[in-house]
């Protein structure tokens, strides 16, 4: 594979990816590794001039020609007093910057070779870097990457295939038939006398052992399952089992002479299987260590005074039930009195989603001449031994005030705990003090 060759010189030369930049002098350090990094991330022409034009103008780029391979196209960009010699299946093209204001592009195909500077100099292989160089060389395999190899494909001449002709199904007589034809290279002659076919024997159990002659050794390639004679299975002899009694074993003397014994059918006809001994109905033995107690035994022992008497079981307390009566009241500014049995709503015209039932909360209304208080403004409602406050939404909020503390708003929706001596402040003059039962 043909790489990237360079002359030593002055000019700085990045070789990454698949592109190559020559630049000019006045290139920095940091761009010249940043314009590697660019190009080694597979960044074209765009990203080089990004890098030498960041935080400057066009006007003040340094001279450069720039080459990247762009998919079967050469994308190759000259600037300044660099150029670049392309050569091509058709000839030879410059690409010049000398004459244009920023810089010179072209797209090139079918490239086979680039030059950049003195072409006649001794110019050495690089990889992957960054070198100093007055000439650079770059071969159309330069850029070249692993690609699949797909393997030639062999045909054969035309004349190489023959035809192949179906092969019809034959019937087994038609087998027989063919095996009684004279070959190709014997001359054939014709019978003294017609021979009447013999009769074939019916299907035994087992197939005899052709007769000398009688052997076919041609057939066709496809013969019909239906058409040939099905051999039965073979019948293994089941071995006696305690109820039955055992059978006595054949001679040898009685195997037919054409039938094949294996190893396995020859031990079971020449070694009879031992009959089993009678089954005897005996008593199943049972898991009893000798050490176990029955209930029985144990309760007889312990009355006997043999087995101690366990103590009885500590008595457990009993649980008290839960309050089922009101734990507290609300009194408000108005001289309404609610015990908490259940749900409170107190409000400017409050109202409930539930119309009947044993859960229908107490609806409380109060005035409001200045529509501070809500319809629906503050729920108050017993968990377990816990009395709950909840601002329902409202525009003017509801504030809690605890002595000893300083007065707060209830965070609309959020149940607060309220402990009797608690005083809600709904607004309009209207406060809700809450009492403990005496």
């Amino acid at each position: 594979m043909t790489e990237v060759r360079y002359a030593p010189g002055t000019l700085r030369v990045v070789v990454a990816g698949r592109g190559v930049a020559v630049l000019g002098e006045g290139t920095t350090d940091a761009a010249t590794l940043a314009i590697r990094d660019r190009l080694a991330a597979g960044e074209g022409f765009g990203a080089v001039v990004d890098v030498l034009a960041a935080g400057g103008t066009l006007s003040a780029l340094p001279a450069f020609v720039v080459v990247v391979d762009e998919d079967d196209v050469w994308r190759v960009s000259a600037r300044g007093d660099l150029s670049a010699s392309v050569t091509t299946s058709s000839g030879t093209e410059i690409v010049d910057g000398t004459t244009a204001s920023t810089w010179s592009e072209r797209s090139i195909r079918e490239v086979s070779r680039l030059e950049i500077g003195d072409a006649g100099a001794t110019v050495f292989p690089v990889g992957d870097g960054v070198v100093l160089a007055s000439a650079v060389v770059v071969s159309a395999r330069a850029f070249d990457r692993e690609r699949p190899v797909v393997a030639p494909e062999h045909s054969a001449p035309a004349d190489s295939y023959r035809p192949v002709e179906p092969v019809q199904p034959h019937s087994i007589d038609e087998v027989l038939d063919v095996a009684h034809e004279p070959a190709d290279d014997e001359p054939e002659t014709e019978p003294e006398s017609p021979v009447a076919e013999p009769e074939l024997p019916p299907v035994a159990p087992a197939l005899p052992v052709a007769e000398e002659g009688m052997l076919i050794d041609s057939i066709p390639p496809f013969i019909r399952g239906d058409a040939l004679p099905v051999r039965p299975a073979p019948v293994v002899a089941k071995k006696p089992t305690a109820s039955a009694p055992a059978v006595p074993a054949a001679p040898l003397d009685d195997v037919e002479a054409t039938t094949v014994i294996g190893r396995g059918d020859r031990d079971a006809v020449a070694e009879p299987a031992p009959a089993l001994p009678a089954h005897t109905d005996a008593p199943a033995p049972g898991d009893h260590d000798g050490e176990t107690l029955s209930l029985e035994e144990a309760r007889r022992l312990r009355a006997a005074g043999g087995l101690p008497v366990p103590p009885p079981a500590p008595a457990i307390p009993p649980v008290p039930p839960p309050p089922t009566g009101p734990i507290g009241r609300l009194r408000l500014s108005t001289g309404q009195v609610v015990l908490l049995d259940r749900t409170v709503i107190i409000g400017r015209r409050p109202k409930s989603a539930r119309a009947s039932g044993a859960e229908l909360p107490h609806l409380i209304g109060v005035d409001s001449p200045q529509q501070d208080i809500s319809r629906n403004h503050v729920e108050v409602r017993v968990e377990g031994d816990s009395i709950l406050a909840t601002d329902l939404q409202t525009t003017n909020g509801t504030t809690l005030r605890r002595q000893g503390s300083v007065p707060t708003r209830l965070h609309p929706g959020e149940a607060t705990i309220l402990v009797p001596g608690d005083v809600l402040d709904l607004g309009d003059g209207v406060t809700v003090l809450v009492e403990a039962l005496s």
